[in-house]
């Protein structure tokens, strides 16, 4: 897809490699021009159908495909004969194989997903998501306009396994998740229903603040229901989970942070870090101390969904029992939106409002959860930009340095990690820090 993007620009600016653009292809372009709109470039095969209204921009689509009025497709490739609604992330393809030959496929659980739901492979079109932080593989399965999500899963971390009770679990107790169609643990899958793309992130880069403001009280007061009436019920019915927050957990967060955050990218002293380390696990042993609710464990703009004008919560794997505050700073402290001080605090009291005196965030505890949460944030920002599929992580180092020093600022803990991030700070960006511009003192 660069390639085809890059050979666009070049010819734009009479630059080298414009004459790898071939005439045929420029005209087919000129000629879809004519009759929809798109951006960037188009290259499509034969026999090609794309209804008025779609959303198009840097897209190959192969001969015979079917684009529907509301598809979105944007850096991606249509296969042959596809059909398709909705949006696309990267790739859609046919389903060739039979159903009743599925020795003919390697694929056993897309294979096992279809015959559940009886749908025909050939009029089955797959649609694999972006590579994630995490050991699953999600693939949208649209046929005929109907999706469903197919979600595959290693048992590398048990959490993975838990994902379909836990659903099922708390849409019995009333929060909006997505339904389980489909769980097959000895194959390792399962699926659940496609609630669609329309994210919190995504809103939060168009909607005016009101609007916003107003979602994200809707979202708080249903965060506050998971945490009190989830951890009641969780325990009532003794719901199985992965260990709570611990001091264990804790160390693992924050060494995670040094070795994918502080050395890579601030090129820290092995001292200076030990000693920033040492002061974050004192924030641990303040957040040790709040009480016990049920938490999502990572609630961020990604993680919800708008459907119609409801909210929806997802990717609750990691599920567990833990301070409410780490659950607020994540929703509240997230790079991925970067909420003002002044509607960060309107919105932790409203949280406020809606528990109980003992369940109360107070401000120093939730700043001191979002250092918590955000070096946690940096650590997988860092490992996951290092990885050339994942590399799209890397954006959001700086928004999280700008929230870790807010963080900082405001609660006026771990001063050598205020230091580090005042000397270093400022010249983060995706890609690493030249160690030899700065020095940072103990």
């Amino acid at each position: 897809m660069e390639a085809h993007r890059e050979i666009l620009a070049a010819y734009r600016a009479g630059a080298p490699g414009q004459s790898l653009l071939s005439r045929e292809r420029l005209l087919g372009m000129q000629a879809w021009r004519r009759r929809i709109r798109f951006n960037g470039f188009l290259s499509a095969g034969r026999n090609v159908a794309i209804s008025k209204g779609a959303q198009i921009e840097n897209a190959v689509i192969w001969d015979d495909a079917r684009i529907a009025a509301n598809a979105v497709v944007a850096q991606a490739i249509i296969g042959k004969g596809c059909e398709v609604h909705g949006r696309v992330r990267r790739l859609a393809v046919r389903s060739s194989f039979s159903l009743s030959q599925s020795e003919n496929t390697s694929d056993i659980p897309l294979a096992m997903a279809l015959q559940f739901l009886r749908w025909s492979p050939a009029q089955t079109t797959v649609m694999p998501f972006e590579p994630r932080g995490s050991a699953r593989l999600f693939t949208r399965l649209d046929n005929h306009g109907q999706r469903v999500i197919l979600v595959r899963y290693s048992r590398e971390r048990a959490e993975n396994e838990l994902y379909p009770g836990h659903a099922r679990f708390l849409k019995s107790i009333g929060l909006p998740v997505p339904a389980i169609i489909q769980d097959a643990p000895e194959k390792n899958f399962f699926i659940m229903e496609d609630l669609g793309d329309q994210s919190l992130q995504a809103l939060s880069r168009t909607w005016p603040l009101r609007r916003l403001t107003d979602f994200y009280q809707e979202i708080v007061a249903s965060t506050a229901r998971w945490h009190i009436a989830g951890e009641r019920a969780a325990r009532r019915r003794r719901l199985i989970m992965v260990a709570p927050f611990s001091a264990d957990l804790y160390r693992w967060e924050r060494e995670f942070f040094g070795r994918y955050f502080l050395q890579p990218q601030l090129h820290l002293a092995p001292a200076i870090t030990a000693k920033i380390l040492a002061e974050l696990a004192a924030v641990a042993g303040q957040l040790l101390k709040a009480p016990a609710v049920l938490v999502h464990r990572d609630l961020q703009a990604s993680n919800i969904l708008r459907v119609g004008r409801r909210h929806f919560f997802i990717d609750f794997q990691g599920m567990r029992l833990g301070p409410a505050a780490y659950d607020l700073a994540a929703l509240l402290c997230d790079p991925y939106v970067e909420l003002s001080l002044a509607v960060t605090t309107q919105l932790r009291e409203a949280y406020n409002c809606r528990v109980s005196r003992p369940h109360r965030v107070s401000a120093q505890l939730f700043w001191l959860a979002a250092i918590e949460r955000l070096a946690q944030a940096l650590g997988a920002y860092g490992r996951l930009s290092a990885n050339p599929e994942t590399a799209w992580f890397g954006a959001y180092i700086a928004p999280g340095v700008r929230m870790m020093r807010r963080a900082l600022d405001q609660s006026g803990a771990c001063p050598r990690l205020q230091n580090a991030l005042r000397c270093c700070g400022d010249k983060v960006s995706s890609g690493m820090v030249q160690s030899s511009r700065f020095r940072v003192h103990s």
